[in-house]
């Protein structure tokens, strides 16, 4: 998951719960990252829509 927004307190909370059903939550900073994440999101329905499966991810790799 990749939280972003520009209220801190409220980004913790949110990775809280994406901690606790199993993700690892990366911050991405303010608000302005959602310019990133929403292409993400047009791209992850157009796969789910060619292949008739929604179970599908994306998943950051890290070294």
């Amino acid at each position: 998951m990749f939280p972003c927004g520009n209220d801190n307190d409220a980004k913790k909370v949110v990775s809280d719960i994406c901690v606790d059903f199993g993700f690892d939550p990366v911050d991405i900073g303010s608000i302005e990252g959602s310019r990133e994440l929403e292409p993400m999101c047009i791209l992850w329905v157009k796969i789910g829509f060619m292949t008739g499966s929604w179970t599908h991810a994306f998943k950051l790799l890290r070294r």
